[in-house]
């Protein structure tokens, strides 16, 4: 700050008053050499009339000069107003402190001693110019506020009426405003009470929405156990059917040898035969008594399952193909193939029936979208273990899904077969079957004319 003022201003204007030539020459050559601007005085008299035609920034002043002394030039210097605010530095011999005190009574703003230190001396005269030119500056500063008070002061003056005006105006708007405020609250007050109701109304609706979609869902779960059932009766009429055309065909050879045995026409050969014939069918009727049992047998530990909601340790990649072994008659009029891969041994502890429902769905899925139109295809199943999680991805190579539909599929009720026996709730409830109640992730990749995969991410003991 003082550097800048130093370069605004110069080094300074200094006046030396001393009836001693050699002391004033000393100073003019120290203060000239450090580029300050130096005018000198012999005596007071003359010093008194360089300061009135043409002040200086700061005066050096001898304490005794012949005639009129130092204190008498300062005292009539601070009776100028023009001139009174330049700083004074009185230059003495003397050190008496009574000397000194005067000296600051008299206006002086610093006292140095002969013999001088020249550095000493060029700090002081730095100082006392930085100081008296800050106080210029702040002089200025002060009436340039005052003249923008003294303006500022009319404006308000004039702008008084306006503003009384003005605020009988506002107050009479501030009346309008409450006016119209307490109508305000008062419709608002009206408009609570109907949005109150309003909300009770919503509140049932949706109440009545997740209440229908619950059954939707469960709905849903129940049309998943009737498929397995349609599979199972499917599968089981065969061997049943076998076993019934057997046992009427060893019921009529029955009668047909009795007959032959009460008029006493059954010959050793023709016994035989019949033993040999019924043996054979007992063995064909057997067989598929005992298949259709293990079907029935199957199909009773999934609908358990599907039931249950206890949580099991089973073995994934064999339930998945008993649960498979349900739903091939779905496969059996087209030349669709369906293949499970992954370790056989491998254990999850989950829902056994939540498992059903989910493949059960994906399946669904392929046959009603993926290959809607096509003669054939192929679905490909992967389990697999990465540390403590199990990575269940379902693929098939049908017609794959546009980019533009794959972020709504999980949605429920999104379908592109409205109307053509699709719900739109399949993958909804794949969705939070596998989120809700397994506690893992599901995915789709797929690309149309390709096909879809399903990326299923489970815990392998979800808490």
């Amino acid at each position: 700050m003082m550097q800048n003022h130093e370069q605004e201003r110069g080094r300074g204007d200094i006046l030396i008053v001393d009836d001693n030539l050699s002391n004033l020459k000393t100073l003019e050559t120290l203060l000239s050499n450090e580029g300050y601007k130096v005018r000198g005085a012999p005596n007071g008299q003359t010093a008194l009339m360089i300061m009135n035609n043409q002040p200086p920034e700061l005066i050096l002043l001898d304490v005794r000069m012949p005639g009129i002394d130092g204190f008498e030039v300062c005292r009539r210097l601070k009776q100028t107003p023009a001139i009174r605010d330049i700083p004074v530095i009185f230059l003495s011999a003397s050190g008496e402190y009574e000397e000194k005190v005067k000296g600051f009574q008299n206006g002086g703003v610093d006292y140095i001693t002969r013999p001088f230190n020249s550095d000493e001396v060029l700090a002081r005269i730095k100082t006392h110019l930085t100081l008296h030119h800050l106080q210029l500056e702040l002089t200025l500063a002060y009436k340039e506020v005052e003249k923008q008070v003294e303006e500022r002061t009319l404006e308000l003056v004039e702008s008084n009426t306006q503003l009384k005006k003005e605020i009988t105006e506002r107050k009479q708007a501030e009346q309008a405003l409450e006016n119209h405020r307490e109508q305000l609250e008062e419709l608002v007050k009206e408009r609570t009470k109907d949005l109150e109701k309003s909300n009770q109304d919503l509140q049932r609706t949706l109440n009545s929405l997740e209440q229908t979609q619950q059954q939707l869902l469960e709905s849903k779960k129940m049309a998943s156990l009737g498929e397995l059932v349609a599979g199972i009766a499917h599968e089981v009429n065969t061997p049943l059917g076998i076993g019934v055309t057997g046992s009427s065909k060893v019921v009529d050879l029955t009668k047909e040898i009795r007959k032959r045995f009460q008029e006493k026409a059954l010959s050793r050969q023709e016994f035989e035969q019949f033993l040999a014939r019924c043996q054979n069918m007992g063995e064909i009727i057997l067989k598929n008594l005992e298949h259709a049992a293990t079907l029935i047998q199957s199909f009773k530990q999934i609908a358990v399952d599907q039931s249950s909601e206890l949580k099991v340790s089973f073995q994934l990649k064999k339930y998945l193909k008993l649960v498979l072994s349900n739903l091939t008659p779905k496969f059996k009029n087209n030349n669709f193939k369906i293949s499970i891969h992954g370790d056989e041994e491998f254990e999850l502890v989950g829902y056994p029936g939540v498992i059903t429902q989910i493949l059960t769905n994906l399946i669904n899925n392929s046959l009603l979208h993926g290959f809607d139109g096509l003669s054939d295809g192929a679905v490909e199943i992967h389990v697999e273990i990465q540390e403590e999680q199990v990575i269940w991805k379902y693929s098939d190579d049908g017609k794959g899904i546009p980019q533009a539909v794959q972020a709504k599929i999980f949605d429920p009720f999104f379908t592109t077969k409205r109307g053509q026996g699709g719900t739109g709730l399949g993958l909804h409830i794949i969705y939070n079957l596998v989120t809700q109640k397994l506690k893992g992730t599901i995915r789709c990749e797929s690309q149309v004319g390709v096909g879809t995969t399903f990326i299923i991410t489970l815990p392998r003991d979800p808490a």
